[in-house]
């Protein structure tokens, strides 16, 4: 009970953190400064700043000038809630759980940049893979399957992109997505790797041919790729917590042996 109470707490704070990365990155803002309003600018306190319940209090408006706070902030601090217990419950409160809540984290970011900027800030992309690194140096045996899955992860767009650049004249990927791919391959392994991908590249079409279809893009449209990863993170993962493995050839032989 108390330990959850302890996740909870924690979850929202760093849930608040990950806010200050939203605003800040793409501004190429200090991490480290006091927060402010958005509108009137005024330095906020400690009382301003409490995770959900500011928001709830100040009926989503600032107290200072009365104007309207975005609820981005009170749904990405609910949502890194939802995700720790999720993972505690359903992994149990270990460090493979701790490792996958940060990966979700930082991708959650990335997702949330992406869409509105068409950016991967290189720091989220740089930590992402010192903790890979990191995971790595924990697990010696996961050394090889990991550098597949990486070398795979960018690979496939570096050599999609040539074909485009040959075909068409333009790149089909950003250098800021071959990056994200490249550091994922540490987590994602092979052939999650492969999977984690071919998701992200179906969920980008789909879009991409909906937009087309209703008139809102066309087929030359910039389209923020590192969202759709992030989609295909968050259901990979799901599947393998459902299926209680990280070893995707065993979730797919046990799926294919119930057909």
């Amino acid at each position: 009970m108390y330990e959850y109470l302890f996740i909870i707490l924690t979850a929202l704070a760093l849930g608040s953190f990950m806010n200050v990365l939203i605003y800040r990155l793409p501004l190429k803002q200090s991490l480290w400064e006091r927060s402010r309003c958005d509108h009137c600018g005024i330095t906020l306190s400690v009382h301003d700043l409490l995770p959900v319940v500011s928001y709830v209090m100040q009926r989503g408006t600032c107290c200072y000038c009365g104007k309207r706070i975005s609820v981005q902030y009170p749904l990405i601090e609910l949502w890194s809630a939802v995700i720790a217990i999720g993972i505690f419950y359903y992994n149990g409160i270990n460090r493979s759980s701790v490792e996958c809540i940060v990966l979700l984290y930082l991708i959650t970011v990335i997702m949330i940049v992406d869409y509105r900027y068409y950016i991967i800030p290189n720091l989220l992309v740089i930590i992402l893979g010192l903790i890979g690194i990191f995971r790595i140096l924990l697990n010696p045996e996961i050394l090889i399957n990991t550098l597949i899955g990486a070398v795979t992860m960018a690979a496939v767009p570096v050599i999609s992109s040539l074909f485009f650049y040959l075909v068409r004249g333009g790149t089909g990927f950003g250098m800021g997505d071959i990056k994200l791919l490249l550091v994922l391959g540490f987590y994602m392994g092979f052939p999650g790797s492969i999977v984690v991908f071919s998701i992200a590249v179906i969920i980008g079409a789909t879009v991409g041919l909906i937009g087309i279809v209703i008139g809102k893009c066309s087929r030359y449209s910039k389209l923020p790729f590192g969202f759709f990863v992030g989609l295909a993170v968050y259901v990979f993962i799901l599947f393998m917590l459902i299926g209680k493995t990280d070893n995707m050839w065993l979730l797919w032989k046990n799926y294919m042996g119930q057909l």
